[in-house]
């Protein structure tokens, strides 16, 4: 979970604050996130058959926020970060004209 949390989710969402998500690019990061956790915690025995785990029994082993939630945090320090930013600063130009 260490290596997950230190080095797969940064990289993934490298640059997460200027990126503009539909539907479908939040689904396929949750598709991602959902094998990245199946190969970490792998199958389960359940009555002597092994089957993958299901996405609410990793909410329950893993306890942090999801990717999407992840990804939005990461805007809203990011525009915290401009707003403190001088006023001749082209990101805060840029965040303020929107």
């Amino acid at each position: 979970m260490k290596l997950y949390e230190t080095l797969i989710r940064p990289v993934l969402a490298y640059g997460s604050e200027t990126w503009i998500l539909s539907k479908s690019d939040e689904a396929r990061l949750g598709v991602f996130e959902r094998k990245a956790l199946r190969a970490i915690f792998g199958p389960i025995n359940d009555n002597e058959d092994w089957r993958i785990k299901y996405s609410d029994e990793f909410h329950t082993l893993y306890k942090y926020s999801d990717k999407i939630t992840y990804i939005e945090f990461n805007r809203l320090r990011w525009a915290g970060h401009a707003i403190r930013l001088e006023e001749q600063n082209p990101a805060k130009e840029s965040l303020l004209r929107w």
